[in-house]
């Protein structure tokens, strides 16, 4: 099995993962299908917000790259702020825990706090993407970018449980 083919099964939970599994492989036991994802939404967040961080610090000129990066935080957090809308588009259904998810039950007993924190950084990621769309120079990138790192630290603090010991994952 390929390797992309391992992380898709691994991903989607799909019977590959548990063959992988008796493969030998110290894999963890794959998590329930929307805390995959969900994870690898908000790593999707992290790398953007890196790639974007290094084009406006260094001596690089992608104004493209930076349009693009931003474009997908804004996209992200479309995707993200879609759980308030419908139930059937939920990213965090109720209970939807894994021992390997640090989402805590403060996202249930707070739907209204955590969607407001939801709402931050959609509206944080969109006022990002208009500048980098205009044009907006390096300096007015990385001041738009501090509140969305503002809005993921808020919601983060409030629904997010403290880091998995290595090896526990």
């Amino acid at each position: 099995m390929s390797a992309a083919a391992v992380a898709a099964a691994i991903v989607l939970g799909t019977p590959g993962s548990a063959s992988a599994q008796a493969a030998g492989g110290n894999q963890a036991p794959a998590s329930p299908a929307i805390v995959a994802y969900r994870k690898a939404l908000m790593n999707s967040n992290t790398q953007h917000m890196n790639a974007l961080r290094a084009l406006v610090s260094a001596d690089v000129n992608l104004p493209d790259h930076i349009k693009l990066h931003a474009r997908a935080l804004a996209d992200n957090g479309k995707l993200v702020a879609t759980q308030s809308a419908s139930a059937d588009y939920d990213m965090f259904p109720p209970a939807s825990t894994h021992a390997t998810s640090r989402a805590t039950d403060a996202i249930w007993a707070d739907r209204e706090g955590f969607t407001q924190r939801v709402r931050a950084f959609q509206t944080a990621t969109a006022a990002l993407n208009e500048i980098a769309q205009s044009g907006g120079t390096k300096e007015q990138i990385t001041a738009a970018l501090t509140p969305v790192q503002q809005s993921c630290g808020g919601c983060h603090m409030a629904f997010r449980g403290p880091a998995i010991p290595t090896g526990q994952q």
